[in-house]
């Protein structure tokens, strides 16, 4: 439930509230949660249990889809007014709900499939969508103009698409806060139904935030543990000196991300050392 509470708590974050650049820029909050248990073992409760948890505005849940669909969640081609097509945003935040892993790895045997290649660019927040010859089809989403939060559920011994040598080597499984479905605590009686958990999203101050890109877009990079930045670049040095025990770089920004989420979570826009 917690993992859920993640996804559903970050859908509310503007999506130009980004991590800091620690390595060559910033990096998107998007969040991916995988819910590692059989099926039916309480993927779809914790999502409902999140919602109940937590008041937040509605966003719209789609199921997974082809690569090239994510786009169209965000953006749409329209007439110009001179003969001509126009891109237009109609949404900037949406989770992507995914109940059987058997369900991506399908999407993934597709010829031409490019369904892991957008995911792993979007946890990033780079730009979506691909080149068309026809303009209408032309679907674009600029970069960290979107909020992705995407859960699915994996079922032992058929994670295959998110934990294959291709997608390893990808850094795919690191992109993921993996949690269990089932929880061995469970109490042998029924408890009441608790009160919704009072929470509302920080405020960015007044004037705070950067130019990015010559766009006239600000970027707000919230404040994260000096200690934590430190780490990741260290890590970073590792894995370029190709030196033994080095950490994966995405499996510390995923740890990033779930520190800024303890954050927001706390009404704060930051990361201290307790969250990291």
């Amino acid at each position: 439930m917690l993992g859920c509470a993640f996804v559903r708590v970050l859908s509310q974050v503007p999506p130009n509230i980004v991590l800091p650049a620690a390595i060559g820029g910033e990096v998107s909050l998007n969040p991916y949660v995988a819910v590692a248990a059989d099926s039916g073992d309480g993927k779809n409760a914790a999502m409902n249990a999140a919602a109940a948890a937590f008041r937040v505005d509605g966003v719209p849940k789609w199921p997974i889809g082809s690569g090239e669909g994510f786009s169209k969640h965000y953006v749409h081609a329209e007439a110009d007014g001179g003969g001509g097509v126009k891109l237009a945003q109609h949404e900037t935040s949406t989770i992507v709900d995914c109940s059987e892993v058997d369900k991506l790895n399908a999407l993934k045997r597709r010829v031409g499939s490019t369904v892991m290649a957008t995911l792993r660019d979007a946890w990033m927040g780079d730009e979506l969508g691909a080149g068309n010859s026809e303009a209408d089809r032309r679907l674009r989403v600029r970069q960290h103009a979107y909020r992705l939060g995407f859960v699915i559920g994996v079922q032992p011994k058929r994670g295959a698409a998110l934990l294959g040598p291709d997608e390893e080597a990808g850094g795919t499984p690191q992109r993921f806060l993996w949690v269990p479905g089932t929880d061995p605590y469970l109490p042998d009686v029924d408890i009441l139904e608790p009160d919704r958990i009072p929470w509302e999203l920080p405020t960015v101050p007044d004037g705070d935030g950067r130019f990015y890109n010559c766009r006239d877009e600000r970027l707000h990079a919230i404040d994260v543990w000096p200690p934590a930045i430190r780490m990741i670049r260290e890590q970073r040095r590792r894995r370029q000196q190709r030196k033994p025990g080095a950490i994966g770089g995405h499996a510390l920004l995923c740890r990033e991300k779930v520190a800024a989420a303890l954050g927001i979570l706390n009404g704060r826009l930051s990361v201290n050392e307790e969250d990291w």
